[in-house]
Parts: C-alpha cells; sequence; structure tokens
C-alpha cells in the first residue's frame, strides 16, 4: 500500500497528535516556504478516511520580477483557477500590483466529497508564500474506538487494534495462566512475529492472528474467546495485572526488546492436545516445560517449518 506520492519523500521526523475535534481537523501551520520555484511542499495523506471539503489559508507577496505562488492537488488533480488563465495551476498568486499594496492573505474552500480510502493533498510552493493553516473537514464520519491497555474491549474489528494490542490479546488467550512461565509467552509472541516477517504468511499482526484455525483462542467457541475479546470481563485485579504484563511483553518483541527464543520458530502446539498431523514428522527446535495446575508436567513443542 502506498502512503506518499510521487515524487517519494524522505521522512526525517514525525510526531503523533491525538485530534478531539472530528469531523474538522485543523493544522496550524504559519510556515514560509523557503525561496525555490515550483516544488512540493506539504502532503496530507488520508489512509482509510473520506473528505467532505477542506480550506487552506495562505499569503503571496511580490518580489521584485516574479511573485509567490500555491498550487493545490487533490489526489493527483490540479484545482484549477479559472478567474486568471494565465495562473490557471496556482489558486494563490501574487501580481506585480502588490509592490504597491503589499502581501495578500486569502482562504479558499473546496467541497470535494471523496469517499473512505487513502486520499492526498498536496500543497506546491513557487517562491516564497506563507502557509497559515489547512483544515480538513471528514463528514459525517466517527472514527471507531482504539482499544488501549486500559480499555481492551474489543470494537468488534480486531483491526482497530494497535500490533501490540492485537499480540497481547493472543497471548493473554493463549497463556493468561499464571502457571505460565513468560518464557512461553516471548516465545509464542515470537512465533507470531516470524510469521509475519515471513512472505508466506500475512505481513500484518492482526492478519496473522486471527487468521481462522492459526490462534485457538481466536476461534468462535474456544472458552478463551470471551477474554480475547475482553480481557479485563472478570474484574479482578489478578487478571489485570496479568493483562498489563501481557501488554508490557507484547510492546518489548514488537519492538525487539527480547530476543527469539525459538530461533526462527513458526508453529508451535503444546501437549494437552494429539500431535498435529504438521508435526508428526518433524523434529522441534525447542521446548517448554512447565508445571501446570495440575501438578503435572505441561510441554509446549515449536518448529521452523
Amino acid at each position: 500500500m502506498k502512503y506518499i506520492p510521487k515524487p517519494s519523500a524522505t521522512i526525517e521526523q514525525y510526531s503523533i497528535t491525538l485530534f478531539h475535534n472530528v469531523p474538522n481537523i485543523t493544522f496550524d501551520l504559519n510556515n514560509q516556504a523557503e525561496d525555490g520555484d515550483r516544488r512540493p511542499w506539504y502532503t496530507f495523506a488520508l489512509v482509510n478516511l473520506p473528505l467532505h471539503s477542506l480550506s487552506v489559508d495562505a499569503t503571496v507577496n511580490w518580489h521584485w520580477f516574479d511573485g509567490d505562488d500555491v498550487k493545490l492537488i487533490i489526489d493527483g488533480q490540479i484545482e484549477e483557477n479559472f478567474e486568471n488563465k494565465r495562473w490557471k495551476d496556482w489558486f494563490w498568486h501574487a501580481t506585480v500590483g502588490q509592490v504597491f499594496s503589499g502581501q495578500k492573505r486569502e482562504q479558499q474552500s473546496f467541497t470535494k466529497n471523496l469517499q473512505k480510502g487513502i486520499n492526498y493533498i498536496e500543497l506546491w510552493a513557487d517562491r516564497m508564500p506563507i502557509l497559515h493553516s489547512v483544515t480538513l473537514n471528514l463528514g459525517d464520519f466517527t472514527p471507531n474506538r482504539i482499544p488501549s491497555v486500559d480499555d481492551p474491549e474489543w470494537t468488534g474489528d480486531f483491526g482497530d487494534d494497535t500490533d501490540q494490542i492485537i499480540l497481547a490479546r493472543a497471548l493473554f488467550g493463549e497463556a493468561r495462566n499464571t502457571l505460565v512461565p513468560d518464557e512461553a509467552r516471548i516465545a509464542i509472541g515470537w512465533v507470531i512475529r516470524n510469521r509475519v516477517e515471513d512472505s508466506r504468511w500475512p505481513d500484518k499482526y492482526y492478519q496473522v492472528i486471527t487468521t481462522p484455525e492459526h490462534v485457538s483462542s481466536f476461534n468462535e467457541g474456544d472458552e478463551n474467546r470471551p477474554y480475547v475479546e475482553d480481557p479485563l470481563q472478570t474484574h479482578k485485579d489478578i487478571d489485570q495485572e496479568a493483562w498489563i504484563h501481557t501488554c508490557d511483553i507484547a510492546g518489548k518483541i514488537i519492538n525487539s526488546k527480547l530476543s527469539d527464543p525459538t530461533k526462527g520458530a513458526n508453529h508451535y502446539y503444546d501437549d494437552s492436545i494429539n500431535t498435529p498431523g504438521w508435526a508428526r514428522n518433524e523434529k522441534p527446535i525447542f521446548k517448554i516445560t512447565y508445571i501446570n495446575a495440575s501438578q503435572t508436567e505441561s510441554t509446549i513443542y515449536f518448529y521452523r517449518l
């Protein structure tokens, strides 16, 4: 999936901001372009979002023999200036008369009614215009709640989960019992990550985890499925502590702060079930044995296939 339109750009740094005033999102920029000729300036990528309308507030001025201009491109289409054929591709443009009148600031609005998807808004600069603000109106769009460590209840779509939350759900569902050692949780988490990084499986955590019959606790009717959907459903302190701990492990696996004890395993099973067909003629590369609630040994076997 592409997120940066041509020409491609290098992201040197980024920050994350939570916007509360949906559907109107305003970027207060107040940035003056460095002097140059007709080049990309700002790009806004709307991922899985609609766009009802937008407004752009910009200032242009005249500099001796040339003036500032701003071009707006939405999903590859230039917003044409029908009032002046000479500057038809530059919606904001300075004129020689501004030598006397000074800079000109204009806010322009555009109604687009673009459907939810990947939509690009590009602003190009000629000379040194100033971009004061850009406001995006998403119409009647209401964003889904994003589950968090403190509020993990399922939204009905596991695609709303962050990688950390969906991986934590899997580890909590598969190894919630406090008798299961962290070594097992880390190993199971790495099996999932190894699949995400293997071209034979999808490259998204939620897609690997929710593939039917891949992670048993996600199967409809599985006794652990309710704990996958709402890890805090019991409202017990012990479950809350276990969930927070599991989220911490999931985050450390994703961010490579915990090494892979399985050395690349992409399959596993525990001896509470019969040996799966795929494992009968294979040799495990790693195993974990621990004492379960029945005070007997349980073993989890890991394979790289």
